[in-house]
């Protein structure tokens, strides 16, 4: 069973919040690299081996509570397992963080764009 998934980085606007979240990655690192020394590091835990995601969230702080809305939608995410880093910096610096951002903001986009659509036809 996965572990709950950890907030490690976020980044507000004022209704929107890209949050990278983690969790323990559950498959065994063997098969997912050539090096017996790459298997040993995942197989250390913590950043070594982990399952990251990256989700667009609306934001309405303000939100009544008999609104249909929930407070907080999820409206964007990416997902990206087999992770094996030093720490968050490393992982941040590294290209996959930045096509994840990326790619949860355009799947959020793509939604905001079609219930636009909904609620103007």
């Amino acid at each position: 069973m996965t572990a709950p998934w950890e907030t490690v980085w976020s980044f507000n606007t004022p209704r929107f919040t890209v949050r990278l979240d983690v969790t323990p990655e559950d498959d065994d690192p063997e098969g997912h690299f050539d090096y017996p020394e790459d298997v040993e590091f995942a197989r250390e835990g913590g950043w070594a081996w982990f399952a990251a995601r990256v989700q667009v969230v609306f934001r309405d702080d303000d939100n009544p509570k008999h609104w249909a809305v929930p407070r907080r939608l999820v409206l964007g995410e990416d997902y990206l397992g087999a992770c094996s880093y030093h720490g968050l910096s490393d992982f941040k610096s590294g290209g996959y963080f930045r096509d994840m951002v990326a790619e949860a903001i355009s799947d959020a986009r793509g939604k905001l764009e079609r219930m636009s659509l909904l609620l103007h036809s």
